[in-house]
């Protein structure tokens, strides 16, 4: 029953990432430059509201805690558990590579704890 609720969260949220996503993918022109500090901070603020970093924040934090409640595993395993179930959804697998990268980031965020 826990791998049915999981892998049903698991594909809600990577369905809802990718469709909440579709609309900021507007090609811009871009002007190369080297980063100063105010555009990291900037990357951290938009990366911790963009909906595949949130999607992936959230999932992974209810499938860590129960993890870690059943006495499964640690944090980290769990995290990394979460990781390899997602990576073969079809969902997951059909996003972008700009998508994938801030899903695993959420994930690894909320696997920290720190979503």
């Amino acid at each position: 029953m826990k791998r049915l609720l999981t892998t049903l969260m698991v594909s809600a949220a990577i369905l809802l990432t990718s469709c909440g996503s579709d609309a900021s993918n507007d090609d811009k022109a871009t002007v190369s430059s080297p980063p100063s500090a105010t555009d990291s901070a900037r990357t951290t603020a938009t990366t911790s509201t963009d909906p595949a970093f949130l999607g992936g924040c959230s999932a992974v934090s209810v499938y860590v805690q129960q993890r870690v409640q059943s006495g499964d595993t640690s944090t980290q395993t769990a995290g990394a558990d979460f990781l390899k179930i997602v990576e073969n959804d079809p969902s997951y697998q059909a996003m972008s590579e700009s998508e994938k990268e801030l899903f695993r980031q959420g994930i690894e965020a909320g696997a920290a704890g720190s979503c």
